[in-house]
């Protein structure tokens, strides 16, 4: 069985253990924090999972279209009172791959709030295809820090066919279809 464990810093006890999915392919995700809603956050089998740095519980969990490969969540801090957590999803890329096409997905982490934030935490807010990708965590840098608004998704292309690109989404992306990236930069 896979587990997250949380561990004092000061005395190097476990503190809480808890159960996750298998993860796929050999991957291994790293956790991340969200100390405003006192989670932690890992990516594993196609699941994000959100669990309470107080006790381990369960909060929420979500689930992706194609398994998750050695991605580590995002999660910003000045959005409040609607922060997000983006994750990728696996595509491998070889050319007799017929799987969907990987997608970056943007799930809200705050509380439900009827006139600023209208989601529920480990709901959905958008999702869009960015080709194929594995370990394809997403950047972003915080506007108070030069940032532009914009969250960052690398992808590698088709193996012996496309290039790699980068894309460049907007973090504040309103639902609707389709969600189209700001620019996509072509490597």
């Amino acid at each position: 069985a896979y587990r997250l464990f949380a561990v004092s810093r000061s005395t190097g006890a476990v503190v809480w253990q808890a159960p996750i999915a298998t993860p796929e392919l050999e991957s291994q995700p790293g956790a991340a924090i969200d100390e405003r809603n006192r989670t932690a956050m890992v990516c594993t089998g196609s699941l994000l999972q959100a669990f309470s740095l107080d006790d381990g519980a369960p909060c929420w969990t979500f689930e992706t279209q194609n398994q998750i490969v050695n991605v580590s969540p995002l999660i910003t801090t000045d959005l409040a009172p609607a922060n997000r957590a983006f994750i990728t999803d696996f595509k491998g890329g070889f050319p007799d791959d017929i799987s969907p096409d990987a997608q970056v997905y943007c799930i809200n982490i705050d509380p439900f709030d009827a006139q600023h934030n209208p989601y529920q935490p480990g709901q959905l807010v958008w999702s869009s295809a960015v080709g194929t990708s594995s370990g394809n965590s997403v950047s972003y840098l915080p506007r108070a820090m030069g940032g532009e608004g914009l969250v960052f998704v690398a992808s590698p292309g088709t193996y012996f066919q496309t290039p790699g690109m980068i894309h460049a989404f907007s973090v504040t992306q309103q639902p609707g279809a389709p969600i189209e990236p700001v620019w996509t930069h072509i490597n």
